[in-house]
Formats: structure tokens, C-alpha cells, sequence
């Protein structure tokens, strides 16, 4: 296997591997997709903060409730503030489970008060109920919600102002009421979910980014590969032509040179070269007036060894084989013994068949 099998293969490969890739990675969006379109509503603990935060004690100095001194009761009142986002579609009001009451329970403590602080809509603001006791407790420990409209990716924002121990945590947060196409209702830490969300969503864009990247990889290697195969082809065909052309010619040193030419040296400018000479009646011209301007090089290069070319101009040099064309002061012809030959070859291989 030679070095151009090699690559083609190589470029085969990767192009196999990356698109494998990047359908794996577009059915786990497709997935992740297919998940956000699911009933979620999720209720997020952003703080959890004491109202008084008495750093030394004064003899005469006392925070009372209700009465009650709050040190020596060893409570506190404190400020729960809970958000609760709709992260999937929307609820409508008959999600919900009419005989079940919805909202939260405050277990271990008593509600003072509680109010909405901030709404992604006016509509939402009407969201809370009110605050009562559950069951056969006779605290006021529950926070009731009107079972009313959540639009997706809305969200309602509470503050509530509770007296409990100094231990209190949301361990002591119970979700109640029922959604159809839900389970269960989670209650979040968001001091330590807004840094899981901030990894995720980084994490998706990186992933974005990766298939987007990946399918233009593999776009380009694919292109890459279909020219290669579609030049082969052609090479394929112009060499079969060639060989089709000498196959009833004498063997000879000028046909021998000639074939050996078309088949391994041949190149795009000796083409354009070529048919300017024979529309031209094989009249000299000027070499410099085939290469770009940026690659336009003195006579004197073209006759260095090709090693030393490349060295001193650093890009690819026109290489004109002596055996068929003269060079002359910047001139260039194809020579005259072989100027018939090749001009029957190249109008040979123009032909369709």
C-alpha cells in the first residue's frame, strides 16, 4: 500500500469515525430535547437566612415572639426564600389532582407569613392561597397555592418568614399535591443547583459546539474524499486513453518519452501550457504569463534542481521536463520532433466516448 492509498484510507477512517460520532451526539440532543418536553416543576431553596443575628449578649436587651424571649426558647425567625420554576411544559389547571391540596408544608416550625416577591408574569402574582395547619397539627405550618395556569419557564419567587429552631433546614420542606405526568415534586439546594446548572449548561454548549464542529469536520473529510475518488476516476480514464493512444505506435525513444510523460509527470499548467502552443502553431511564448503572479519566478529557478527550488521559493515550482519542450530567454515551445505527437495525443483525449 503506497503513501496516497495510506492517506485516502486514513481520511476514510476518520471520516467514518466522526460521523458515527456526531449522530451519536445528535440522538443524545434529540434525547435531552425530548426531556424538556415533559411536565416539570421543581421548587428551588435559594436561602436560608435568621431575621436577628445577635452576636453578644446583652443583660438588657431581649427579642421577643409572642412574648417569649427568642434566646431562651433557642429559636429564631427565619427567612425562607423558595422558587418555583415550571422547567417543562405547560401546566394547565386540570394537571392537577383536585383532592389533594398543593403546596408546601413547614414541618417543625410555624409560618408567620409569607408573600410573593417576585412573578415571571401579573397572572402568577395571584399564585399563593394562603397559610393554614394540616391535619391534626395545630400549627399554621402550611403554605397553600392556587392550582392555576404555569406557562412554560415561568416561575414565582417567595419569601417566607418562619419561627423555628436554629437547627431548622429545608430537610423540614415537604412538597404536596399531584401532577399528571409527574411523579414527585423536588425541593432543591440552589446554592449548590446554580452551580450544577452553570457546569451543565456549559457542558451543553461545549457539546453543541463539539457536534457542529464534528459534522463540519466530517463534512469537509467526506468532500475530500468524494474529489479524491472523482479525480482518480478521470486520472484513471485520461491514463486508460493514453494507453488506448500508443497501443498501435512504434516503440521509440519519442514515444517512449512522450507516454511516460502524460502518464507520471503530467500536470494542470503543462495542460494550459500545451494548448496555447498548439492553437498557437507551437509559436514560442512566455512562461511567466501561465503562473499566478504570486508564484511568477525567473528562468533561472527552473533550471535548479528541484530540491534547492523548493528551498529557495518556499512554494511549489513549475516543473518544465527538458525531453519536451524548450526554454529560451523566458520562452517556452514543445519541441519540434514531438510537437505532431502531442498534438494528436491532447486532441485525442479531448475526444468523448
Amino acid at each position: 500500500m503506497n503513501k496516497e492509498t495510506s492517506f485516502k484510507s486514513l481520511l476514510s477512517i476518520i471520516g467514518f469515525i466522526l460521523t458515527v460520532a456526531s449522530i451519536i451526539f445528535a440522538i443524545w440532543v434529540y434525547i435531552d430535547s425530548k426531556k424538556q418536553q415533559k411536565v416539570t416543576l421543581s421548587y428551588y431553596v435559594e436561602n436560608i437566612e435568621n431575621l436577628f443575628e445577635l452576636k453578644e449578649k446583652f443583660p438588657d436587651l431581649q427579642v421577643l415572639y409572642k412574648n417569649v424571649p427568642i434566646e431562651k426558647s433557642e429559636k429564631n425567625i427565619k427567612i425562607v426564600t423558595i422558587s418555583l420554576k415550571n422547567e417543562g411544559v405547560t401546566i394547565l389547571q386540570n394537571f392537577y389532582d383536585s383532592s389533594i391540596p398543593f403546596g408546601l408544608r413547614f414541618l417543625n416550625c410555624e409560618i408567620i407569613k409569607a408573600n410573593i416577591t417576585d412573578a415571571s408574569s401579573e397572572y402568577l402574582k395571584d399564585f399563593q392561597k394562603g397559610i393554614s395547619s394540616l391535619g391534626d397539627s395545630l400549627r399554621m405550618n402550611f403554605l397553600e397555592f392556587n392550582k392555576i395556569i404555569l406557562e412554560k419557564n415561568s416561575y414565582v419567587k417567595i419569601k417566607v418568614y418562619l419561627f423555628a429552631t436554629n437547627t431548622w433546614n429545608l430537610k423540614n420542606i415537604v412538597s404536596l399535591g399531584k401532577l399528571a405526568g409527574m411523579d414527585n415534586f423536588t425541593i432543591r439546594d440552589n446554592s449548590v443547583e446554580q452551580k450544577k446548572d452553570t457546569l451543565i449548561d456549559f457542558n451543553k454548549i461545549m457539546i453543541y459546539y463539539a457536534i457542529v464542529l464534528l459534522a463540519l469536520i466530517s463534512l469537509v473529510v467526506i468532500m475530500v474524499i468524494f474529489i479524491i475518488k472523482i479525480e482518480n476516476l478521470r486520472e484513471k480514464r485520461r491514463i486508460r486513453k493514453i494507453n488506448e493512444y500508443f497501443a498501435d505506435k512504434p516503440k521509440d525513444s519519442v514515444t517512449n518519452v512522450i507516454s511516460d510523460f502524460f502518464i507520471h509527470s503530467f500536470e494542470n499548467y503543462h495542460k494550459k501550457i500545451m494548448n496555447a502552443l498548439i492553437s498557437n502553431h507551437n509559436v514560442v511564448i512566455n512562461i511567466n504569463d501561465f503562473l499566478p503572479e504570486s508564484q511568477t519566478i525567473a528562468i533561472f529557478d527552473l533550471l535548479l534542481p528541484k530540491r534547492i527550488r523548493n528551498r529557495k521559493l518556499f512554494i511549489s515550482p513549475m516543473i518544465i521536463p527538458e525531453n519536451i519542450f524548450s526554454i529560451e530567454n523566458g520562452t517556452i515551445k514543445i519541441k519540434d520532433e514531438i510537437f505532431p505527437i502531442v498534438k494528436e495525443l491532447i486532441t485525442f483525449l479531448k475526444q468523448k466516448k
